[in-house]
């Protein structure tokens, strides 16, 4: 699929669908998937989903918009092995949660170039990238910024068990809670061996309650990550508590060479 400009999509709520095991060896170049708007549920910009070796080059998911009590992507990637993005843009989407990246149940992927900015959750959590049950994937020179969740903005997280990935020379910068939850550059929770260097994350806002943070990057119940020649600044906890690394019951986890 190469030069397309997609609007929205009637049925599926879906701008662009790849799905099933057969579905392999698939490249979508230079396309724009725009305001593929649902009234009455979820909606997706580019979803795919049971497949394998899907490429996705110079790419656009922008503006989408869900039904009041669902969720938003941009970009989906479900139950799905050895599928890359490269410079790769999702942002301005909007609903319950709205997430520019989503990595669920899959393995060996790579987003490379990718942004995520500007992604607002106007109940619950607004998310550039986020890995779900995810395993052995590269985020790598990838940005984002300005992600705001009424309970928390994320730039980038990791969490459900999601192991050995590996997130290298990415910003996260500049996320907010609306409310009272927390602003974080990075979280990871209950992952396993997965590694970060030369990332930075700056500037990420807590809420107006006492219990909020601002965290350049947050590790809850980690085993064995490491955490290497990046850094962390000027990270506001709001009414609450500013931190640039915040650990939490984690086990044999490596910080080194950060500031």
């Amino acid at each position: 699929i190469s030069a397309w400009a997609i609007s929205w999509s009637v049925v599926q709520k879906k701008g662009v669908f790849f799905f099933g095991s057969n579905t392999q060896a698939c490249t979508i170049d230079n396309c724009f998937v725009g305001s593929c708007n649902n009234l009455n549920g979820d909606c997706t910009g580019i979803s795919i989903q049971d497949a394998k070796s899907i490429t996705m080059i110079n790419c656009s998911s922008l503006s989408h918009t869900a039904a009041t009590g669902y969720n938003c992507y941009g970009i989906k990637i479900e139950n799905s092995t050895n599928c890359n993005c490269t410079n790769v843009v999702s942002n301005n989407n909007t609903g319950d949660s709205a997430i520019g990246f989503l990595l669920k149940n899959s393995k060996n992927c790579t987003l490379s170039e990718c942004a995520a900015n500007n992604n607002t959750g106007i109940v619950t959590e607004g998310i550039g990238f986020q890995l779900i049950n995810a395993h052995s994937n590269l985020i790598e020179d990838c940005y984002s910024f300005s992600n705001i969740g009424k309970t928390d903005g994320i730039g980038v997280q990791l969490i459900d068990a999601s192991t050995c990935n590996s997130i290298i020379k990415t910003t996260a910068s500049l996320q907010t809670s609306s409310l009272t939850g927390n602003g974080q550059g990075f979280s990871c929770m209950g992952g396993f061996r997965n590694f970060f260097t030369a990332c930075h994350a700056f500037g990420n806002k807590g809420g107006s309650s006492v219990l909020s943070k601002g965290c350049g990057a947050m590790f809850q119940s980690e085993t064995t990550t490491t955490i290497a020649d990046s850094s962390f600044d000027c990270n506001d906890g709001g009414t609450g508590t500013g931190y640039g690394l915040c650990f939490n019951f984690v086990t044999n986890c490596i910080v080194k060479a950060c500031t």
